[in-house]
C-alpha cells in the first residue's frame, strides 16, 4: 500500500455516491453511473457551438409559448436511485407541467422530455446512440443527436424508430414541441 493511502481511502473509492453527494461536490463536469462518479472532459468549440445553437432555437421557440424549461450541458437529471444515476445531456427541454412546484436548485428527478446530444470527436457513434437509447429508456419522449462532422441530425423516438436528417431538411419538435420547425443547417 502506498504511504499516505490507507485502507479507508481505498474503501472511499469503492463506496457508491448518491445524487445529493454528487451535487455537493460543486464545480466540475461529472455524471453518476450506478453510484460511481465519472469525470467528464470539457467539450471542444464546435461541440459547444452546436449545443448552444440547438438550445437557443428551442429556448426562443418555448419562450414565446411558456411551454417549459430549456437547460444546458451541465444540468443533471437523476434517472435512478440506489444506485443513483445522474446524467447530463448537452441540452434539454422539460415541459412546464413537469417542473411546477419542484425545487429546481438540484437535479431534476426524471429524464427530460427532449434530450440533445452532440457527438464529440472522441465519441464513437455507438456510444452516443447508446446514450440516446438510455434517455428514451428512462422516459425521454424525444432525443436529438447532432453529428457536427457529418452535419447530420438523428431523431430517436420511444417506439425505437430513428430518422436521419441532413442540412436541407427541417427538424420538427414532434409531440414534444409541436410547431417547432428548425432548419438542420441552423444547428451547425
Amino acid at each position: 500500500m502506498q504511504e499516505g493511502v490507507g485502507y479507508d481511502a481505498v474503501m472511499l473509492e469503492e463506496r457508491l455516491v448518491t445524487a445529493e453527494e454528487l451535487l455537493a461536490m460543486g464545480e466540475g463536469r461529472r455524471e453518476l453511473i450506478a453510484g460511481r462518479v465519472v469525470e467528464m472532459s470539457a467539450a471542444g468549440c464546435r461541440h459547444g457551438v452546436v449545443a448552444v445553437n440547438i438550445a437557443t432555437a428551442v429556448r426562443v421557440f418555448t419562450g414565446k409559448s411558456g411551454r417549459g424549461l430549456v437547460t444546458g450541458a451541465e444540468t443533471g437529471f437523476r434517472l435512478a436511485r440506489d444506485p443513483d444515476f445522474v446524467r447530463a445531456p448537452d441540452a434539454a427541454f422539460v415541459d412546464a407541467g413537469r417542473i411546477e412546484g419542484l425545487d429546481t436548485r438540484g437535479f431534476l428527478p426524471f429524464a427530460p422530455d427532449l434530450a440533445v446530444e452532440v457527438i464529440s470527436p472522441g465519441d464513437s457513434f455507438t456510444e452516443v446512440e447508446t446514450k440516446a437509447r438510455m434517455w428514451l429508456d428512462h422516459g425521454s419522449r424525444l432525443v436529438w443527436v447532432a453529428d457536427p462532422e457529418q452535419r447530420l441530425l438523428y431523431v430517436y423516438h420511444p417506439d425505437g424508430s430513428r430518422a436521419v436528417l441532413a442540412e436541407g431538411d427541417v427538424l420538427d419538435g414532434g409531440d414534444v414541441l409541436p410547431g417547432l420547425a428548425l432548419p438542420v443547417a441552423d444547428c451547425f
